[in-house]
């Protein structure tokens, strides 16, 4: 993830983004150390080598948000939860 990859572009919605060294499905939850990413059920496609960006919206006024995400590709290979 490139270190100007996460913005939060307005007070209820951020943006993460990335560039996927494979095809895949990103898995994602939100602010929840204890929630299996992969059971979370948010997900977005990865498109390899290219831009990727999760928006994420609806979030609270401002706050702080902790994004845990995991990726597998079209192997079903999955790589590891990451803070």
């Amino acid at each position: 993830m490139p270190a100007d990859g996460v913005k939060r572009t307005a007070q209820d919605t951020a943006t993460v983004a990335f560039v996927s060294s494979e095809d895949g499905k990103l898995y994602y939850v939100l602010n929840d150390d204890a929630a299996d990413v992969f059971a979370s059920g948010s997900t977005m496609a990865l498109t390899k080598g290219e831009d990727n960006t999760l928006t994420l919206t609806g979030l609270a006024d401002s706050a702080a948000v902790v994004v845990r995400y995991a990726a597998e590709d079209g192997l079903e290979t999955a790589a590891k939860c990451r803070p």
